[in-house]
């Protein structure tokens, strides 16, 4: 989440509330793209600004071994309306300014690198481990 996404009126606590507030000033590693509309609930009336750029993106708690990628495409939200986050999961690349320049997404980065064997995965809802 960005500042932006926390006007005064959501109170001191926003930034807290909302897992913290990203400053990308502070980034040694944040290289500006795009800022784009987010058409992710439009249906519902609401909307906003996301700033997308290349950033490292790590899985899990830094120096976990976890994987850790740079130059992968984030969006730091400046939007009231949005509370979570989503980690996109499509293996097609994203395009900011036009059909001949795409940037590869998180899943194709980590086949690309053998980090994981191909781009399909699975979800489960709920404890797959319990009985019902």
């Amino acid at each position: 989440m960005l500042s932006e996404g926390c006007p005064d009126y959501y109170g001191n606590t926003c930034g807290n509330d909302r897992g913290g507030i990203f400053n990308l000033t502070e980034s040694t590693s944040w290289a500006n793209v795009s800022l784009a509309e987010l058409d992710l609930e439009l249906n519902l009336g609401y909307n906003g600004n996301a700033v997308f750029a290349r950033d490292v993106v790590e899985l899990g708690y830094p120096n976990s071994g976890a994987p850790k990628l740079p130059n992968q495409i984030v969006g730091g939200m400046a939007a009231a309306d949005f509370w979570l986050g989503q980690f996109g999961l499509d293996p097609a690349p994203s395009n900011f300014t036009n059909l001949n320049d795409p940037q590869p997404s998180f899943l194709w980065t980590l086949v690309n690198q053998s980090i994981i064997p191909s781009t399909t995965w699975g979800y489960t809802a709920g404890a797959s481990y319990s009985k019902f």
